[in-house]
């Protein structure tokens, strides 16, 4: 298509409204003589970025004209969007991609196809800051989240699932623990039991994730204040409805649904059904907790403590979700790995109650702009200002050697009140043996015995007992 001259544009942009405009309509809005205006009319028609309409319109007393309006084509979409790039219009490229003529784009073509033409562009700061709000908030792009999100419904709630059908273009979900691909490799196939039909949010998992996929994954390439945001209006509160229906019908337990949802508000982009709870609580035993976490608002760390503690509140049944698919052989491998569990409980949540506290430091010296990303990366922890994409320092000076807050995980789990800093810290006596609470947590230690016989009860009650028993 041919260059778009500033005129042009101009014209354009009086047609986003989609209302329709005659040519003695777009001279009076823009303060141009009609006649002057007919060569770049004839160009837009011509290059069909514009066209007629059959709904003639008298625009004066004496003359009957046909309104134009924007071609409803992705390629004309993309030529007024690059036209638009190459100028370096920042505030006509906000509107144009907030305009009602974007959001027609989006209803009649999908969101996908409107992201495919600007993303390349998203790799920007500067134009992926602009174009984020416009894009997500347009009701068509609403409307298509939410359709998404209804898959879920219908596919755990109603058994409506699309078969999974990968083609080349698709890698298979083949994730598997790294003892299953060992079991698999000795030949030992008693050393890993994955019985998925018995669970719900596992066996149904690809019907899910294969149609939403694609949606979440770009989400994350846009502003992630905006696109955590959009998530949490469209996609969360579906899964929110979904989780509470399963729990009611005892599809799944009331840790699951709690957890997840806490899971998902805090860290959407990487939460179900993009990974299994299992995965998730146990991959990296507990680390959860404190990894991949959005704080948009300091009202969210309420969220933050309670999936921490939800998981020390219900340690029996988290257990119970790990070895009622992985059952240990005999009762002495059951007690040492729930030993081992403890262990790197305690690790996980030592190093939660240190971040809590540098938390505290950002929030009450108001540093950075108030929204978070906290992530790791297995060495160490990051927190990041999501208006800057850096660490977040106090206004008004330099950062101190300590603001950069890349926090090194500590290796031994320790008692210390995090409330309380200069108490001092001191390492654990009994860290196989007694669980400690996060600083958010409202109980004492609890014991390896009572941890033991609570989930040997359960397991029994299950009727999921140790091979060797």
């Amino acid at each position: 298509m041919a260059e778009i001259t500033t005129l042009e544009l101009d014209i354009i942009f009086e047609l986003l409204d989609e209302c329709g405009y005659s040519g003695t309509q777009l001279a009076k809005q823009l303060n141009k003589n009609k006649g002057n205006m007919s060569r770049n009319l004839k160009a837009l028609k011509d290059e069909k970025n514009i066209l007629y309409s059959d709904n003639r319109r008298m625009t004066n007393r004496y003359q009957i004209e046909q309104p134009y309006y924007i071609s409803m084509e992705l390629n004309v979409f993309e030529n007024i969007f690059k036209s638009l790039i190459d100028n370096k219009h920042a505030e006509q490229l906000t509107r144009f991609l907030g305009s009602k003529y974007t959001d027609s784009i989006i209803k009649e073509f999908g969101f996908l196809s409107v992201y495919e033409k600007v993303e390349e562009y998203l790799q920007l700061v500067e134009f992926r800051k602009l174009a984020s709000e416009p894009l997500l908030n347009q009701p068509a792009t609403i409307v298509e989240y939410n359709n998404k999100a209804k898959i879920i419904q219908k596919c755990l709630l109603e058994g409506e699932c699309d078969t999974p059908s990968f083609d080349h273009t698709q890698r298979p979900d083949k994730s598997v623990p790294i003892w299953n691909l060992y079991s698999q490799y000795i030949g030992d196939s008693s050393i890993i039991k994955i019985d998925a039909q018995n669970n719900i949010l596992y066996s149904k998992r690809l019907h899910i994730k294969e149609p939403l996929m694609k949606h979440i994954e770009i989400l994350t390439k846009f502003d992630p204040i905006v696109a955590v945001d959009h998530y949490r209006d469209t996609v969360l509160e579906e899964i929110h409805f979904v989780l509470s229906e399963l729990s009611q019908k005892a599809h799944i337990s009331n840790l699951l649904w709690i957890f997840i949802e806490s899971d998902v508000y805090l860290s959407p982009f990487t939460s179900y059904p993009v990974n299994t709870p299992q995965f998730l609580l146990f991959s990296r035993p507990f680390q959860r907790i404190f990894d991949d976490v959005y704080l948009l608002n300091e009202l969210d760390r309420v969220d933050f403590d309670g999936r921490a503690s939800i998981i020390f509140n219900n340690f029996v049944e988290v257990l119970y979700e790990f070895f009622k698919f992985d059952m240990p052989s005999d009762q002495i491998m059951l007690e040492q790995q729930i030993k081992q569990f403890i262990f790197q409980w305690n690790i996980a949540s030592t190093n939660f109650d240190f971040i809590d506290y540098y938390m505290d430091m950002i929030y009450g010296m108001k540093m950075g702009s108030g929204m978070y990303h906290l992530r790791g990366d297995g060495l160490k922890l990051q927190i990041i200002d999501l208006e800057t994409s850096k660490p977040p320092k106090s206004k008004g000076r330099l950062p101190e050697p300590h603001e950069q807050y890349d926090i090194l995980f500590c290796a031994m789990p320790m008692d210390f009140d995090p409330r309380n800093y200069e108490s001092g810290a001191r390492y654990m006596k009994n860290p196989f043996t007694e669980l400690r609470p996060c600083g958010s947590c409202s109980t004492g230690n609890i014991s390896f015995e009572q941890i033991l016989s609570g989930l040997t009860s359960k397991l029994e009650d299950h009727e999921v007992i140790p091979m060797g028993r």
